[in-house]
Formats: C-alpha cells, sequence, structure tokens
C-alpha cells in the first residue's frame, strides 16, 4: 500500500520519516508562495514500496493559509494513501508519531480530487505506497500531481483543476494561477484530451451506436474509449435498446395508451392507469419505463376498488304518517317494495320478512331495507311509519237525550245517534261523528222539552182601556220559553178564549194590554217553545173596563140606488168589543155631489136606533146623480168618528155600486171593473150615429148651467191596484156633442188602438145624454204608474180631471251578502234592502233554515226600508231567509253561510277586484256581490281549488246579471211606447240604443238590448209603420257593438241561461225584413258594419233579399 502524508514543519527543521521497507524521499518547501507536488516518475508507475513526505512551511500562521489542491489523483485505497499533517509549533516536531492529538488527520484514496488547507505553521502532506499482489501495471502505482499556494485568510481559494484532462494529460496551473489547462500525454488531443484516433468528433470519428457519446479514458498506462449511451439504449457501443414490459389492464380499468398494453414500451414512455367510472384507484396513477427496463414503482401496483353504494332511487318510498279509514281500529300499510341497481350489476337486498300489504296498529314503525353488493358496499332503505289510529274521547250524554246507537265505537267515522225522551224534541241534528282530527262533529245536542206553564198571575195599574198583566216563569230545566201568548175571555162569549197578544218575549213576566171599554176580561198565559206549548195558566182576577164614546165607525159601508129614485146604504154593525157602551145608534149623512166644487150640496142626516141594524133606505133622490154618504156611531157616553172618505152613490136602479173610499183620497169619479152602459157611437162631425137600442137620454135641464157650456161632470178617484188586474177609467162630460176627447199619461197623449194593453174607447153617449170615454188598461204593468188625464176640448177651450195611479207589486227583497264565508264563532250580519212599490208598509219576516226568528233582540229596522239580522251563534250551511209581503204577493231572498276555521287553506281571500269587494269564500263556492257603477242586480265570482297543488284561485267575475239605468229607461220608454203611449219615437229609441251600446256591455244589458229590438219589431208589427234607412243603420250598429268579440265572454255567460246570441240576431234578422218591406220599389238599401251586414232591394213585381 502506498500512503502520501502531508506535514506543517518549523521553517528551519527537517522531517524526516521512513519506513524500514519503504525508498525514502523527502522535500521541504519554504519560501516560495506556490509549487508543484508530484509523485516520483509521475504520470509514469514509480516503484514500491515507497514513502515520500512533502513540507509546506506558512509564512505568516494564523493570517495566511496553505492551500493544496490535488488534481490528479491515480491512488487506490488498496495500495496507496495520502496522509496530511498540521503542526502549531516547532516542538511538535519532536513527536515521532504523527497521531498526536493536537492536531487533525484526513486520508484520500480512490482518484478523489479535493482541496486542503490549513492555517497552522506547517502542513505535510504524505505518501505511502505498499507492495500488493496488483501487477507493476497497476493504476494505484500511478501517483498523484497537486500544487499548493499560500495566501491571506480574506482570500478566497482557486478552484481544483477545471480541467478534467481525461487522465490523458497533465492539469497545469497557469503562472499567476488564476486558471488551469491541459497539456496532453502523446497521442492525445483536445481541450480535455479526450480525443484520440478512435474517438473524435472533429473527425466525425465515434464507435458508439445510436447517437451514443464517445469519451477516451486513460487510466495510466491503459488508454479506454467509454461509451455515454443515449436515454433508452446500453451496451459497450449502445447496441441494445432498453424495454420495459406490457402493462396489464388493472380489474374493472384500463391502461392507456394502447401501446402499453399491446407491445413493450422504451425508457421514457408513461403509462397512465385510469379507473371505471364509479370506481376509485388506489396505487401509482402513471409509471414511466426507465433506463434500466423497470418501471417506476414496479414493486406497486394500481388497483380499482369499488366504492359506490347501490341505489334504490325512487323506489325507496319515504317516510310515512298514517291514519285509519273510517270506523278501523288498524291501518293499511301497502307500498311496492324498494328494489336497487348497482354499478357491478350484482346487487342484494335485505328486508323485513313481513311484506306489505300488512294492517298495523297505532304507533311508530320503522322499516329498513339493505342492498350490498359484492365489494360490501351497502345502502339503506330506511322508513319511518306513524301510524295514527284516531278515537275521538268518550261522548258526553245531554240531559234528556238516550242513545240509540254507536257504528263504531269512538273510532274516526264513528255514528252517534241521539234521540230525546218522551216529551222533548231534539234542537239540531241528533247525530254526531268522530271526525278525522278527534273530535265529535255536528254540533250540541239539545233535547228540548214543552215549557211548563206559568203561573202567579197578578193585574196591576188597572186603567180605562189597559191593565198590566204579570206572571212567574217555572226555571227552564231544559224547558225554555221563547215567547208567551196572553189570552183573554169575556162575558160576551163565555169559555172562548181568545188571543190578545201572540208574542211576549221569553225573558218578559209582564205586559200591558190594550183593552176596550165596557167588557169584563178574565185572562191567562201560555208559554211557547220550538217544542210546542204549555198547558194555560190558572184564570186571572176578572176585571171590567167603564164605558166610553165609539171610537170607530161602520166597515164596509155601500150606497147603492134603487127603485127609482132611491139609495139603501148598507154597512158592518159594530161588534161587542167596539161598541165601548149601552144603547148603540147609527146616525146617517148624506149630500148630492157635483163635478165642480161649488156644485155641492147640504149635508142631510138621519139616526137609525138598534145596535145590530146594518142598512137605512134615503128616498127621494135625484135619479142618477152622485151622492155622498157617512156614517157615524153614537152611544149613552158620547159620539164616534164620521167614517172617510165619503162613500158614492147614484140614486136609481142603473146598478152602480160603489165601495167607500180608501183614506187620503178625493172622492171617486172612476169607476173600477164597473158594467158599462150601452154605447152611442159618433162619427168624427160631432154627430151621434143610433145604435139598435137608442138608451134614453135624459134632460140636462135638470143641470146648472156650466161656466164654460161643457165640463166633466165626475170626479177621478186615485187608483191603488194589484198587477195584472184589469182596469177601467171612465170619463163624462156635458155639453155639445162635437166635444173630443184626450188622454194622456203625463206630458204624453195615449194613442191607443185595439192592438195595445191600453185602449181608449170611442166617443159614446150616455142614457142621460152626457158623452163618456173610457180608458183600459188590461193587465196592468208597473209601468202603468203615473198620473192619467182625461181632456175635453171644444172651440179652443179644454177642460180636464186626473187621477194618480199605483200599481201594487210584490215587493223586491235584495239581502246581502247573498253568500258569506265566516270564521268559526264571527258574527253573521245581514241587510234586507225592501221596495214594496205602491206606499203600502210591507211585512218582513226572518228565518233561520225553516224556523222563524222570533228573537227581536236579533231584528232591527235601520229605515229607508232596510232591515238588519244579527246572528251570533253561525251554523255550517244554514239558509237565511228574509221574506217580504204585501197584498201583491211575498218575495223571498235567500244567503247561504259557510263557516270555516282560522287554519283552513281551502279559502278564497278577501280582494278588490274590477272595482267590487269580493268576500272571503270557500272552494267551490260562489260570492254574490252588489254590481258595480251605479249599476243594478248582483255580480258573482267563483273560488275553485287547483287540481295540481290543492291552492284556492278566483275565477273571473261574471255581470250577467247586471243592467244600468240607461238600458232600464230605454226598455221602459218602448214597452210604454208599444202599449199606445207616445213617450218619444222609434226613431229616438233606435238612436239612443246606437249611442248606449259599447263593445264592452254587462250581461245583462245585452239582454235588455235584445228585448229592446223585440219590442221595436213588436210596435213595428202592430202600426205598420214605415221605418227609415238611418232607423236601420242605428240598431245594425247597436246590434254589432253588442256582438262584439269584446263582449264574447259576457255572450257566454250569458247563453248558460238563455239562447244568448242567437236570440239577438234572430231578431235583427226579422227586423231588417220588416224595414224591406217598407221600402219603395226599386230603391236598394246596403248597410255594414265590421262584424254585420244587410243588403236588400224591392224590385217591381217581387221581392228578393
Amino acid at each position: 500500500m502506498m500512503l502520501l502524508q502531508l506535514t506543517l514543519l518549523a521553517p528551519l527543521h527537517l522531517l524526516w520519516v521512513a519506513g524500514s521497507e519503504g525508498q525514502p524521499c523527502e522535500w521541504y518547501l519554504e519560501g516560495k508562495r506556490n509549487g508543484t507536488i508530484t509523485s516520483p516518475n509521475f504520470p509514469s508507475a514509480h516503484k514500491t514500496p515507497l514513502e515520500c513526505i512533502w513540507t509546506i512551511r506558512n509564512p505568516k500562521p494564523g493570517r495566511n493559509y496553505i492551500y493544496v489542491y490535488l488534481l490528479q489523483n491515480y491512488l487506490s485505497c488498496q495500495s496507496s494513501a495520502l496522509t496530511y499533517l498540521e503542526y502549531q509549533s516547532v516542538s511538535n516536531l519532536t513527536d515521532s508519531y504523527i497521531y498526536s492529538s493536537n492536531f487533525n488527520s484526513r486520508n484520500d484514496c480512490g482518484g478523489s480530487l479535493h482541496v486542503i488547507r490549513s492555517s497552522k505553521a506547517f502542513l505535510q502532506v504524505k505518501l505511502t505506497s505498499m507492495l500488493t499482489r496488483l501487477s507493476s501495471t497497476s493504476s494505484g502505482l500511478f501517483g498523484f500531481n497537486a500544487t499548493y499556494t499560500t495566501m491571506p485568510t480574506d482570500n478566497q481559494p482557486m478552484p481544483i483543476c477545471s480541467q478534467s484532462c481525461s487522465e490523458a494529460g497533465f492539469c497545469r496551473s497557469l503562472q499567476d494561477y488564476s486558471g488551469f489547462y491541459c497539456e496532453c500525454f502523446e497521442g492525445f488531443s483536445g481541450r480535455h484530451c479526450q480525443y484520440n484516433d478512435i474517438c473524435d468528433y472533429r473527425r466525425r470519428l465515434n464507435p458508439c451506436l445510436n447517437n451514443g457519446t464517445c469519451t477516451v479514458v486513460k487510466y495510466g498506462a491503459q488508454t479506454s474509449v467509454v461509451c455515454a449511451c443515449q436515454r433508452g439504449y446500453l451496451g459497450e457501443r449502445c447496441e441494445t435498446i432498453i424495454t420495459c414490459p406490457v402493462l396489464q389492464d388493472p380489474p374493472d380499468g384500463k391502461v392507456s395508451p394502447p401501446p402499453c398494453r399491446d407491445s413493450r414500451s422504451r425508457v421514457g414512455d408513461t403509462c397512465y392507469f385510469t379507473c371505471d367510472n364509479t370506481y376509485v384507484q388506489s396505487g401509482p396513477s402513471f409509471k414511466t419505463c426507465l433506463s434500466d427496463g423497470d418501471w417506476t414503482q414496479e414493486k406497486e401496483f394500481t388497483a380499482c376498488r369499488d366504492v359506490t353504494p347501490p341505489y334504490f332511487g325512487d323506489t325507496c318510498p319515504g317516510d310515512m304518517n298514517l291514519r285509519n279509514e273510517k270506523c278501523e281500529n288498524k291501518v293499511l300499510l301497502n307500498f311496492t317494495v324498494p328494489t336497487a341497481v348497482d354499478n357491478s350489476g350484482y346487487v342484494k337486498v335485505d328486508g323485513p320478512e313481513t311484506k306489505p300489504p300488512i294492517y298495523l296498529a297505532g304507533g311508530q314503525y320503522t322499516w329498513i331495507y339493505t342492498a350490498s353488493d359484492d365489494a360490501k358496499n351497502e345502502a339503506r332503505c330506511q322508513i319511518a311509519i306513524g301510524v295514527q289510529v284516531v278515537k275521538c274521547p268518550t261522548i258526553k250524554v245531554p240531559h234528556n237525550v238516550e242513545v240509540t246507537g254507536k257504528s263504531c265505537g269512538s273510532l274516526y267515522g264513528s255514528e252517534v245517534q241521539f234521540v230525546c225522551k218522551e216529551g222533548f224534541k231534539l234542537m239540531g241534528s241528533g247525530i254526531r261523528t268522530c271526525g278525522p282530527n278527534g273530535e265529535w262533529e255536528g254540533g250540541d245536542v239539545q233535547c228540548i222539552g214543552a215549557p211548563y206553564t206559568p203561573f202567579k198571575l197578578e193585574l196591576s195599574d188597572k186603567r180605562a182601556t189597559s191593565v198590566i198583566l204579570s206572571w212567574t216563569p217555572w226555571p227552564s230545566d231544559h224547558r225554555p220559553s221563547e215567547h208567551f201568548i196572553v189570552q183573554y175571555e169575556t162575558t160576551f162569549e163565555p169559555s172562548k178564549w181568545r188571543e190578545m197578544i201572540g208574542f211576549v218575549p221569553g225573558n218578559a213576566t209582564k205586559s200591558l194590554l190594550e183593552l176596550s171599554p165596557f167588557v169584563n176580561y178574565r185572562f191567562r198565559v201560555i208559554a211557547v217553545n220550538w217544542v210546542g206549548r204549555s198547558d194555560p195558566s190558572d184564570i186571572s182576577e176578572s176585571y171590567h173596563t167603564p164605558p166610553s164614546a165609539p171610537e170607530v165607525f161602520p166597515k164596509e159601508i155601500q150606497a147603492q140606488g134603487i127603485y127609482n129614485r132611491d139609495l139603501i146604504v148598507r154597512w158592518e154593525p159594530l161588534g161587542w168589543y167596539e161598541r165601548n157602551g149601552p144603547g148603540v145608534q147609527y146616525k146617517i149623512f148624506w149630500r148630492i155631489l157635483y163635478c165642480n166644487a161649488e156644485l155641492l150640496g147640504d149635508w142631510e142626516s138621519s139616526i137609525v136606533q138598534g145596535e145590530e141594524k146594518s142598512s137605512y133606505v134615503i128616498l127621494n133622490l135625484i135619479r142618477d146623480l152622485p151622492y155622498q154618504v157617512q156614517l157615524q156611531v153614537l152611544n149613552n157616553q158620547g159620539a164616534g168618528p164620521i167614517s172617510y172618505p165619503p162613500v158614492l152613490g147614484h140614486a136609481g136602479d142603473q146598478g152602480h155600486v160603489l165601495l167607500a173610499g180608501r183614506p187620503g183620497t178625493r172622492p171617486p169619479c172612476a169607476t173600477f171593473e164597473a158594467t158599462l152602459p150601452p154605447r152611442i157611437t159618433s162619427d168624427s162631425d160631432g154627430s151621434l150615429t143610433p145604435g139598435e137600442n137608442v138608451p134614453w137620454m135624459s134632460s140636462a135641464s135638470t143641470f146648472p148651467d156650466l161656466k164654460y157650456g161643457f165640463d166633466i161632470v165626475n170626479f177621478f178617484e186615485d187608483y191603488s191596484g194589484i198587477v195584472g188586474t184589469r182596469l177601467l177609467i171612465t170619463c163624462i162630460a156635458r155639453g155639445p156633442r162635437r166635444m173630443h176627447f184626450k188622454w194622456f199619461k203625463g206630458e204624453y197623449r195615449i194613442m191607443a188602438s185595439d192592438w195595445t194593453r191600453i185602449s181608449v174607447s170611442p166617443k159614446v153617449i150616455r142614457n142621460d145624454g152626457d158623452l163618456e170615454s173610457v180608458l183600459e188598461i188590461n193587465p196592468t204593468t208597473p209601468l202603468d204608474r203615473g198620473t192619467y188625464r182625461c181632456a175635453v176640448s171644444d172651440q179652443g177651450v179644454e177642460r180636464s180631471c186626473s187621477l194618480n195611479i199605483t200599481v201594487l207589486t210584490k215587493p223586491s227583497v235584495q239581502l246581502d251578502p247573498v253568500t258569506a264565508t265566516v270564521l268559526v264563532s264571527s258574527p253573521v250580519k245581514l241587510t234586507c234592502t225592501v221596495r214594496s212599490p205602491g206606499g203600502v208598509e210591507p211585512q218582513v219576516k226572518w228565518f233561520i233554515g225553516k224556523d222563524r226568528v222570533t228573537d227581536l233582540r236579533a231584528i232591527s229596522n235601520l229605515g229607508n226600508g232596510m232591515y238588519r239580522l244579527t246572528v251570533l251563534g253561525t251554523v255550517e250551511g244554514t239558509k237565511y231567509t228574509c221574506m217580504a209581503s204585501n197584498a201583491a204577493g211575498t218575495t223571498i231572498a235567500e244567503s247561504i253561510v259557510t263557516v270555516v276555521r282560522k287554519d283552513a287553506h281551502d279559502v278564497c281571500g278577501q280582494e278588490t277586484f274590477q272595482n267590487v269587494e269580493w268576500g272571503m269564500t270557500q272552494a267551490g263556492g260562489v260570492y254574490y256581490q252588489l254590481c258595480p257603477g251605479g249599476s243594478t242586480g248582483y255580480a258573482t265570482r267563483q273560488c275553485l281549488l287547483n287540481d295540481m297543488d290543492f291552492t284556492p284561485y278566483w275565477l273571473e267575475p261574471n255581470f250577467v246579471q247586471c243592467t244600468t239605468y240607461d238600458f232600464e229607461a230605454l226598455l221602459s220608454n218602448t214597452r210604454m211606447l208599444t202599449s199606445g203611449i207616445e213617450v218619444t219615437s222609434v226613431e229616438k229609441i233606435a238612436e239612443t240604443l246606437n249611442s248606449i251600446t259599447t263593445p264592452n256591455l254587462y250581461g245583462g244589458n245585452l239582454r235588455l238590448a235584445s228585448d229592446i229590438i223585440q219590442e221595436m219589431i213588436l210596435y213595428k208589427e202592430k202600426t205598420r209603420r214605415k221605418m227609415s234607412k238611418r232607423e236601420l243603420e242605428d240598431v245594425l250598429w247597436s246590434a254589432s257593438n253588442v256582438l262584439s268579440l269584446y263582449n264574447k265572454e259576457e255572450w257566454m255567460n250569458l247563453q248558460e241561461g238563455s239562447s244568448g246570441s242567437s236570440w239577438i240576431l234572430g231578431n235583427l234578422t226579422r227586423y231588417s225584413r220588416l224595414v224591406t218591406f217598407e221600402l219603395e220599389e226599386g230603391k236598394p238599401l246596403s248597410t255594414s258594419t265590421d262584424n254585420l251586414g244587410t243588403y236588400g232591394m224591392l224590385p217591381s213585381r217581387e221581392l228578393g233579399v
């Protein structure tokens, strides 16, 4: 082994170190800043064994460094070694061993190049080479080449030789030690001595294949060429291509690109691993082919792991909340068993052994289905099932009630039937039903019995015509008294009880009784409720009222002519309770009556004895003249009132029978439903045309002279009658036969004829020589209300007499609201507006269901024909009725009230739409509201339920019943025209109709427009009057507006209850044909609008339309 050792020595001493067998060689280096250290015979081999020492002195220890640069090292750790030793002082040189503890040592071998640095005084380099089994040409015998230098400590050392020299030359330092260069051995060239005759790129000499790079390597005496192969090649000359094995697709995955699994991959190729969908990859995601033919991460494998659980999807039904059906104590659970799918194609579903359908008792259940695949991934379908068996609490049986049966106990849907015990009546429904919310439905059940008999009757505050009766009712005990009836008995009719007061409120215990004078009374009281009446109470004490003068006059007074000049007066005698005392007599008054007020005669009178008398004959009166008759009743206490108005009668036997006039009217003149005398018609010039039986004509000398030579000699009585009757009004005039009669309604003349409902008879001569004209209305209608006037004229002078006609029709009743939806426990207020034409106050009654409302506290009269009913406890589906009656008949209006809970979700809310307030309405119901904008009638709007999400919504409003005043007034004028009263002309009606029809009309106005055209057709057919082209155009444009598409929705609503638009088209066609017949011959007519047209021409001989 060869060992190189460097040691720092003192400047004036020489260190001698030699082995016993080694060849000594040593050098002391001092005074030079730079130098070279080379093994003997370098670069050739040296002899062995060998031990050489080089000692370098530091001129400035501690401030300078000694650097040794090992430039070429052919040493081998098996044969030689370099040792570096440093010393601080001269005293250290006496040590015989270099391995003292006061210095560091470092060994180098194996061809490495390095730099050694020391700041101490001496640095010693020692080379030791020993004999080995290697031959003399061994690389370990060639030694080394190094340089050294000293420099201050703050300077940077030079690098190791920057030129490799390929071990084929010396690495020399520049003179200033600023760099290095190569000094090539013989046969080598190049900057780094890297070329020779085999490898030289400059001469394109390269023994390496596949673009390998050749390099000349000289190691000692040996020279060789080394090929540096490109990536992917190997071999001494790079002749072998390196490949990696074929890769396989992992299960449920693949390798890409395809060559990775089809052929061997070359160095640098990268193959990628991917997994199928729903699989998760583990292990390397790619591998790269290495230069050694192995893949990166060779021992690691890619796996595709199934981590996706099976999927139930929509087959898992989800949580359920079930309730029992009616009368079922268990709930049927029925659903389709869920199924699952998995990406692997295999799935197993485990679940409860019990399969639906199955009946379950009440409680909470959990059903779990588990789906698993081969990778043991699992999915769960968990169904939480809540089963509620709805039951109602034990029902309480009210007083006086018996249960006849329960359909299914207290389960939901069970019906309990209640009946009342004997003597009691069930109020409301007798059935209670267990509802879905576990509460008994159907309202409270009450069994009410007939009330107990009142007792302890007492009379107090006794007066001439009144007394207070008090009583004590029994406690109710489910026998309430709704009201009381007070009856009386008199000595005039013993044991015959009559009703004095039919209604005394149930909470009253006394009542003021109005009595008649001179009657002996006894009283009793009966309690009444919905079930029936109590027995009559005990009879009260007697009370005899004192006598007084009569307070009324006889009823049914009649005056009828008999014989030749007599007049019989008849009346109905006063009853027991009207005489007021003993000594009853009747006093009759009469006087003659002329038409003029100044012709009235003086009153005459006569007394008839006897309370039962009922007639009296007035003798020797003037025949056929009218007389006024009045009656008065007298008794021992005084005289009663005189009858009014006077009764009118004619002396003689002409059959005039007149009843007593109505209060507040003038003396009668017209005869209603009277038999008219034979008539003699007159020609246009006023001369008379005798009939077959010329009546007897009385002389006019019995009458005073007339102021104008003629006058109307009878008075007219204001008439009030029922619609649909026949009315005759006779106008009698005295004077020349040339007199003319005219009839007027208001300011319009009546031009009536045989075809009209109102007719005027020709002028006739009466038996007494007077002239008369009769106006007949048959039948009467509401349009006939008003003032009628008979005018008689002669030579420019006119006299007239008038009367007012009131046609009584059934009251009109309007109930607001017609329908209502209210919350539970909310009060309901209904307003009934009643109009009774004719000035007669109607009788108004309220009903809830079929029961009349008798509680006066719930009813109030608001005045102006308005009545209010307030209901505090509203019952679901109850019908409320307002009934108004008069002599013409009865009219009712009904309202239905729906009760909903506060949490109801099937109710359309209150809102304002198209200027109408629409109230809360339950789905399926219709809300009625007064028409807007001053129109009359009702508008309707329906609330429906959406089939998709079960939310309520409003439909569009329906105004088919709404009409406005302008259409109503025009229809009234048209009907008056067809009745014979010329309030206007048919041309004016057509013009007005055209002006008021617009493209947007209420459905009611559409109907009235059709009725107006129909009335115009009737007028045309009856009068045969010619019509103008302008009239037809006005009617055509009116019909065009009515039939506009803007009114389509109203027509569709109207057609639900009538023929709709076909009706007006039929009337229009009929009207245009009538006009065509009135055209002049050969004159064409052509009129059209946006949606209608009429074309016609009347030729000379034939009609073509």
